[in-house]
């Protein structure tokens, strides 16, 4: 993924626009000094969807009655 900055590896990238999401992680080739990944993802909705929950043992009488 971060050699894809360099023009020469660039070439691997044809066909990425075909892809759902993209993922590399930059603190391994680019020097950053922290745990980093980067994700870039065609339809963002796909993965809050995954992660919202909503679950009914949660759900109370009392739900939104606080002013």
């Amino acid at each position: 993924g971060s050699a894809f900055i360099c023009p020469e590896y660039r070439y691997l990238m044809k066909g990425i626009e075909k892809a759902d999401s993209f993922n590399f992680n930059p603190h391994k080739w680019l020097l950053v000094n922290f745990d980093c990944s980067a994700m870039w993802l065609k339809e963002p909705r796909w993965i809050v969807d995954a992660f919202n929950v909503d679950p009914l043992y949660l759900k109370h009488d009392q739900q939104g009655s606080a002013p």
